[in-house]
């Protein structure tokens, strides 16, 4: 077995040597940032002055509140598919729907939810 105290030992002078080693960037890099950064926010120029923030247009905002162009071309699909079902409806949901709204019977009346009542009723 090996000795657990020895094999940290090294490991605990590394960590040590490296938290007394403090990487500082050299001042000719901090230069060139510094420069860079001045040359973007155009510093150096008086007339400067930044932008007035602008408003959103109100379709703009509708596009993002929805979710972008991408949802928005999701909605557009279904409600192309929507309308075309609409128009010409496929031969199972005309004779479903067609039957509740359009029969001579009052099916309207049907009691789609039963209570408890129509359980317990003896048929006779």
């Amino acid at each position: 077995m090996s000795d657990r105290a020895t094999e940290t030992h090294g490991l605990d002078a590394l960590l040590d040597l490296a938290r007394q080693t403090r990487a500082e960037p050299s001042p000719a890099l901090l230069g060139r940032v510094y420069a860079d950064a001045t040359a973007e926010l155009d510093l150096h120029d008086p007339q400067a002055v930044a932008l007035p923030h602008r408003k959103k247009k109100p379709v703009a905002a509708l596009v993002a509140a929805v979710g972008g162009w991408p949802a928005m071309v999701g909605m557009a699909t279904a409600t192309v598919a929507g309308v075309w079902i609409g128009i010409s409806p496929p031969d199972g949901l005309v004779n479903l729907g067609g039957g509740y709204f359009y029969s001579e019977t009052d099916l309207y009346f049907t009691e789609l939810m039963p209570t408890l009542d129509g359980f317990l009723e003896e048929e006779q």
